[in-house]
């Protein structure tokens, strides 16, 4: 396997992401960030998606414990916005830390005098 193609150690491993960005000779795709199955395609040297959403390194520790590492686009000015984000966050936001089903049992004042009435 040629390292064209091959996943950025630091990119997927790493709370800061990788320093050389764009001058990094190995692959960022952010699809990949919270995926754990490595590409069959890429494993017989196939793949040519540069944004596969499968990772294109061997996967040692399938379950990362993800939680434990601070999220890198939290840090960013646009913020975090992926839905369901596995990695730490210190700022909770409703629209990618809560599950819809969460917010079914909290009611609005509005809401509680409703159904009390």
């Amino acid at each position: 396997m040629s390292a064209f193609g091959n996943d950025c150690h630091f990119y997927y491993n790493t709370s800061s992401g990788c320093e050389k960005r764009d001058r990094c000779p190995f692959r960022h795709s952010e699809p990949a960030i919270s995926c754990f199955v490595t590409c069959n395609f890429w494993q017989k040297g196939r793949c040519t998606k540069s944004n596969c959403k499968y990772r294109h390194s061997v996967v040692k520790n399938q379950q990362k414990k993800r939680e434990l590492i601070p999220c890198f686009h939290e840090t960013q000015p646009s913020g975090c916005s992926r839905p369901g984000c596995p990695f730490k966050h210190s700022k909770l936001d409703p629209t990618t830390r809560y599950k819809y089903e969460d917010t079914l049992s909290v009611l609005s004042p509005m809401e509680e005098h409703i159904l009390q009435s």
